[in-house]
C-alpha cells in the first residue's frame, strides 16, 4: 500500500499517529482474519494480513515509526545503541556493537505515553530517541523489525555522493591545476569516452562544471566505471597510483582536514565499488550479503584512518545485510527507485494555483481510473470484441497525447510481459547460413551450429545437408532465422548485424561460471525435424593475454565486473545459449604507457534498471 506523506515538517509524528488511527484498527481486523470473496472462484476465504513499512527513506521511517531522527545525539541509530559521535569513530563500525530489541524500544515508547507531563515525555525522547505511535497496539509490531532501510537514498545519494563531492573534489584530490592535462581534464574527457548501453537512463555529465549529480541513477552509474575514471585521472608516468597528495590549487576556497593521499583513497574506493556491487544484487545470499558488508565496513575505517568525517549514512549502511537483506531479502525489493519515479510525475503536475484539496482529489481520480483501466487490459477476455480492444487503445493513445502519463509505461509494460526470462520481437528474418558466413568472413559458422544443434539435442540425429545418412537436416539456406535483437531479465541486446543499431552488442557472459566480455554477432533460431525451435547466439569473447598491463582494480576485478581487453580485437566465433547473457556492459577506452594498444575496460552493469525502454517490435 503506498503512501505519500507531506513533508518535510509535517504533520509531526504525533499528528502522522492520529492520521494512522483509522488505518491500524483495519489492520488489526486483517491480523485477525476476513472473509473475502475468491478471485475467479465463489468461495469464500478468510484472509490475514501482518503488516510492516519495507519502503521508505529515512526521514519517513522515523516519523511514521515515531523513533528519533539522524541528528539525534543518543539513539540516531534504531538497529544499534551507537551514539552520534560514535559514528566517526572505529566502534561504530564494529560487529559487536550492541543491538536494540523491539521488546526496549516498546518499552520507551510506553513510557513515553505514559510520562506525567510534555517536559518528562520530551526528556525521554531525548534520552532513548522513541515516541509512542499507534502501530504499537498491533500485535508483533516491532519498531526495528517492521521497517527497512532504503538503500538509495543511504547509499548512492548518501554514500557516493559524500565520496565523490566531500572527498574527491571538496579535497582537491582532483582539480584543473596543469591545463588540458590537468586531473579533471583528464577525467571528463574519460568520462564522454564511455560507450554506454542504449538503455542505461540517466548518465553522470558535467561533473567537472556541477560537481555533483541530481539523481540516485546518476551516482550509481558513476560508481560502476570510477575506480577506472580515477586511475586515469591520477595515474602518473608508471601507470600507478602515486602515493600522496596532489597540489591544492592556488585559488582553493576550503581547507581539507584530512589525509589528502591518492593511493589510500583509491584503495578505500575499491571497497566502496565492491559493495556497491554485491549489496544491491537482485539474486543475494545472507553470506554474500555479509561479505559485501565486510567490503563495506572497511571502506568506512579506511574513511577514518584518512581523518574524514563521516555521516549517518555510513553507520547506516552497515546494518544492511542483516538489517534488510537478512531479514527482506534482495535490495532491489525494498529501494525508491520507481516510488521516486512517481513522484517526479507529481511534481510535473501543473496546479494552476488551486487548492483546498481539488489537486488532490483529480489526482486521486486519475489514479484510480489509471488502475482500473490497467486491471482492464490485464484482464481482458480473449473473446473480446475488436470494438473492446479498439476503444481501449484509444483511450491510452490519447492519454499519451494529452499527458504522457502512467497508462502508457503500463501499456508498455504488459505488452512485454511474455512470463519468461528470455523474450525475442515478433519479426525473424530468413538467414541463409553459407551466404552470410561468406559476405561476414566465418567460414566455420555452419560447422558452429551444426556441433551446437547436436550438442543441444543428444536425442535427435541432427546430421548435415551434404550427408546422405538418415537423420534431421540442418539446412543452410532454412532451417535458421535471424532477430534483430533479444531480450533477457528485462534488458535488450542487439548483434552486430542489425541494420538500426548496435549500441547493445556487448555483453558480458557468464561461461563456466566465469564472466566473459564478448561481443554478439548473431541472434539465431535453429529448427530442424524432431526437435523444439532453438534460439543461440554467435559471439566473439574480446581479446587479452598475459601482456595486457596490470591495472589497481585487477585484484578484485572478478568483484567488480571489470575486465581489460585490447580494443576491436576478437577471439574466435562461437556459439552460445541466450541464458548465458549476465549483464549489459560500459566500454570505457583508455591507453597505457606499457603497450602501444588501445585498450577496452569492459565494466559490467547491473540488471535492476526500472527504466522502461520503447516498444519497437513492429519497427524491426
Amino acid at each position: 500500500m503506498p503512501v505519500i506523506s507531506s513533508g518535510p515538517n509535517e504533520p509531526t509524528a504525533p499528528q502522522m499517529s492520529n492520521l494512522s488511527v483509522p488505518l491500524v484498527r483495519e489492520l488489526a481486523l486483517l491480523q485477525d482474519g476476513v472473509e473475502m470473496e475468491s478471485y475467479d472462484d465463489d468461495a469464500i476465504v478468510e484472509v490475514y494480513a501482518d503488516p510492516f513499512c519495507d519502503i521508505c527513506d529515512s526521514p519517513a521511517r522515523a516519523k511514521f515509526n515515531a523513533t528519533a531522527a539522524h541528528s539525534h545525539k543518543k539513539t540516531p541509530c534504531v538497529w544499534c545503541e551507537s551514539t552520534l559521535d560514535q559514528f566517526n569513530e572505529y566502534l561504530g563500525y564494529e560487529n559487536g556493537y550492541a543491538k536494540t530489541t523491539d521488546a526496549g524500544l516498546l518499552r520507551r515508547a510506553y513510557e513515553w505515553l505514559h510520562a506525567r507531563s510534555k517536559t518528562a515525555a520530551e526528556k525521554l525522547f531525548k534520552k532513548f530517541g522513541v515516541r509512542w505511535t499507534i502501530f504499537n497496539t498491533l500485535p508483533g509490531w516491532g519498531p526495528r523489525s517492521k521497517q527497512v532501510l532504503d538503500f538509495m537514498h543511504a547509499f548512492y545519494l548518501g554514500n557516493v555522493s559524500h565520496f565523490w563531492s566531500n572527498i574527491v573534489v571538496h579535497g582537491y584530490l582532483i582539480s584543473n591545476v596543469g591545463g588540458a592535462s590537468s586531473p579533471m581534464r583528464r577525467f571528463e574527457r574519460f568520462m564522454n569516452k564511455i560507450r554506454w548501453p542504449g538503455h542505461i537512463g540517466r548518465l553522470p555529465k558535467n561533473l567537472g562544471e556541477n560537481q555533483s549529480l541530481q539523481k540516485a541513477d546518476q551516482w550509481r552509474r558513476l560508481l560502476t566505471v570510477l575506480p577506472v575514471g580515477l586511475f586515469v585521472a591520477w595515474a602518473d608516468e608508471n601507470d600507478e597510483i602515486p602515493l600522496g597528495a596532489p597540489p591544492v590549487p592556488p585559488n582553493a576556497k576550503r581547507t581539507v582536514s584530512f589525509t589528502r593521499d591518492l593511493s589510500q583513497t583509491y584503495s578505500s574506493l575499491l571497497s566502496l565499488a565492491v559493495a556497491g556491487r554485491i549489496l544491491p544484487s537482485h539474486a543475494i545470499s545472507v553470506a554474500q550479503g555479509r561479505t559485501g558488508g565486510d567490503y563495506y565496513r572497511s571502506y568506512c575505517t579506511s574513511l577514518l584512518d584518512l581523518g574524514i568525517k563521516l555521516r549517518p549514512n555510513n553507520h547506516w549502511t552497515t546494518h544492511v545485510p542483516e538489517e534488510v537483506i537478512a531479514r527482506f531479502g534482495p535490495i532491489p525489493g525494498t529501494w525508491l527507485f520507481p516510488f521516486e519515479r512517481y513522484n517526479g510525475y507529481l511534481e510535473r503536475v501543473t496546479l494552476n494555483g488551486h487548492d483546498g484539496g481539488v489537486m488532490e482529489l483529480t489526482l486521486m481520480r486519475h489514479w484510480v481510473r489509471s488502475h482500473l483501466l490497467y486491471e482492464y487490459l490485464l484482464n481482458l477476455p480473449d473473446d473480446a470484441e475488436d470494438c473492446e480492444r479498439d476503444s481501449l487503445t484509444e483511450i491510452i493513445k490519447e492519454d499519451a497525447r494529452r499527458r504522457g502519463s502512467l497508462l502508457t509505461q503500463l501499456a508498455v509494460a504488459q505488452s512485454e510481459e511474455d512470463g519468461g526470462v528470455i523474450a525475442l520481437p515478433k519479426k525473424s528474418q530468413p538467414f541463409h547460413v553459407h551466404k552470410r558466413a561468406t559476405a561476414d568472413q566465418y567460414p566455420q559458422l555452419y560447422r558452429l551450429l551444426l556441433e551446437f544443434s547436436r550438442q543441444q539435442w543428444p536425442t535427435v540425429n541432427v546430421i548435415s545437408e551434404s550427408s546422405l545418412d538418415d537423420g534431421s537436416l540442418l539446412l543452410a539456406d532454412s532451417s535458421v532465422t535471424s532477430y534483430p535483437y533479444i531480450r533477457r531479465l528485462g534488458i535488450r541486446y542487439t548483434s552486430s548485424t542489425n541494420s538500426r543499431t548496435d549500441t547493445d552488442r556487448f555483453a558480458m557472459l557468464r561461461l563456466d561460471d566465469i564472466l566473459v566480455p564478448a561481443e554478439i554477432v548473431y541472434i539465431l533460431r535453429l529448427e530442424v525435424a524432431d526437435a523444439p525451435p532453438l534460439v543461440c547466439l554467435a559471439v566473439r569473447r574480446l581479446a587479452t593475454d598475459l601482456e595486457m598491463p596490470i591495472f589497481p582494480w585487477d585484484i578484485v576485478s572478478d568483484e567488480l565486473g571489470i575486465y581489460s581487453c585490447y580494443a576491436e580485437r576478437y577471439q574466435e566465433l562461437e556459439i552460445v545459449l541466450p541464458n548465458t547473457l549476465d549483464s549489459p556492459i560500459a566500454i570505457c577506452s583508455i591507453t597505457s604507457r606499457k603497450i602501444p594498444d588501445e585498450i577496452w575496460v569492459c565494466v559490467s552493469l547491473d540488471r535492476s534498471g526500472y527504466e522502461l525502454e520503447d516498444a519497437d517490435d513492429g519497427a524491426d
